[in-house]
């Protein structure tokens, strides 16, 4: 089944056709998930079955990884390892059952994520409700954003 972007259209599709608008649409691309080896794995397994190779970029983005980096980054320790309660203090709400696990719902959510990852703001203050007082690098970062300027680790390394 794929959903096509617009008006609620779903539509069944055969695995050869959903495999070649798979390479289509993810070839050059950068995946990003909540652990994305399961999801490249599948794929690639797909793809294989209809004589595809890949062609995304070779290194996924996991979001829950890159949210315990941001949070570690603006002093939160003792992290819990549930990726709801990690997505929760980065401002992103957990999915509700009947989304959990599927494309779409995974998808999104991961989108979600990734999104609020990068808003210091928003990790600041959810810092802030854990009891915790932000590092310094986060007004750094607030600082770059702000300004408009891409704030990059040797940049920030720079400042202090």
């Amino acid at each position: 089944v794929a959903q096509r972007p617009g008006p609620c259209r779903l539509e069944v599709l055969r695995e050869d056709r959903l495999a070649r608008m798979v390479e289509r649409e993810t070839r050059g691309a950068t995946l990003v998930g909540v652990n994305p080896g399961f999801d490249v794995h599948v794929l690639d397994k797909m793809l294989r079955r209809h004589r595809l190779a890949p062609a995304w970029h070779y290194w996924p983005i996991d979001v829950k990884s890159m949210a315990v980096g941001a949070l570690h980054a603006r002093g939160l320790d003792d992290l819990p390892d549930s990726s709801d309660a990690l997505a929760e203090l980065c401002g992103v709400t957990p999915l509700p059952p009947a989304l959990r696990h599927t494309a779409m719902g995974d998808a999104t959510w991961a989108r979600d994520w990734y999104d609020r990852i990068g808003d210091p703001d928003v990790v600041v203050s959810r810092a802030r409700q854990y009891g915790k007082s932000p590092a310094p690098i986060a007004d750094a970062v607030r600082e770059g954003v702000a300004a408009g300027l891409a704030a990059s680790p040797a940049s920030l390394a720079r400042r202090s």
